[in-house]
């Protein structure tokens, strides 16, 4: 399944939850902007997966999210 990546919510994370996604089996595209820091704020961990979106404070957090998908 396609996976958006916001670049910047992202930062230092971005290799990191790239990785996570791609063990999962899905397929990333890491974008400028996927929309979601308007709707979920700003500097945290924003991904859509499909029609899925995923919002998260810590990379952890994401870690323990996306294994639960």
């Amino acid at each position: 399944m396609k996976a958006e990546v916001c670049e910047y919510c992202a930062g230092d994370n971005l290799e990191r939850i790239k990785s996570i996604l791609e063990s999962k089996g899905h397929e990333v595209e890491v974008t400028g902007c996927i929309g979601l820091c308007a709707k979920y704020g700003c500097g945290r961990i924003n991904v859509k997966i499909g029609e899925k979106e995923i919002s998260v404070e810590s990379l952890e957090e994401f870690k323990r999210t996306v294994e639960a998908l």
